[in-house]
């Protein structure tokens, strides 16, 4: 992912990005994702790049890989949450569109639609945005509560203040 990451100032073509909530690169891809909105050298690539995100892992998608662990399973099942039918969407037709517009020219409303196709987990919907991160984002600090418990308020005891600070640049 560094090359795509570092070097989107050199891209001059859209890409079609696509990962799931649950994906280990999931981080990676909205990155590049960002990187092809903001950076790509031409206005072509930073207008038509779109990117999908469902409710799956890296190796899990509507499609599957053979095996129990590797597949959206039905009602959209996945690990311990059920996420619909609607889970699945339509993957391979949002693809056909995309692609049908970037090489056939086919003007089926793909360009006019946002960038952006999210699944949006407890309503079980899919639905379209214009950027990331979404427009009305609130932003909420969670503390780790004794016994890994997550939690907005801050925790009141002296031998609870505990913090620790992540380094992704490594």
């Amino acid at each position: 992912f560094r090359r795509v990451l570092f070097r989107s100032d050199k891209v001059d073509v859209p890409s079609y990005f696509m990962t799931g909530w649950y994906d280990s690169l999931l981080n990676e891809t909205i990155k590049a994702f960002q990187g092809w909105k903001k950076k790509a050298r031409s206005a072509e690539a930073r207008k038509h790049t779109k990117i999908i995100i469902g409710p799956w892992g890296h190796q899990v998608a509507p499609w599957g890989r053979i095996g129990a662990d590797f597949h959206l399973g039905p009602n959209g099942k996945f690990q311990d949450m059920i996420c619909g039918p609607e889970a699945e969407g339509d993957i391979v037709e949002m693809h056909l569109r995309w692609y049908d517009a970037r090489m056939k020219g086919a003007a089926n409303g793909m360009d006019e639609e946002p960038a952006l196709n999210l699944f949006i987990q407890g309503e079980n919907i899919w639905r379209l945005e214009d950027q990331w991160p979404l427009k009305n984002t609130k932003w909420t600090d969670y503390f780790l509560h004794e016994g890994g418990k997550l939690d907005a308020a801050k925790p009141t005891r002296a031998e609870d203040r505990k913090s620790t600070r992540l380094n992704s640049s490594h």
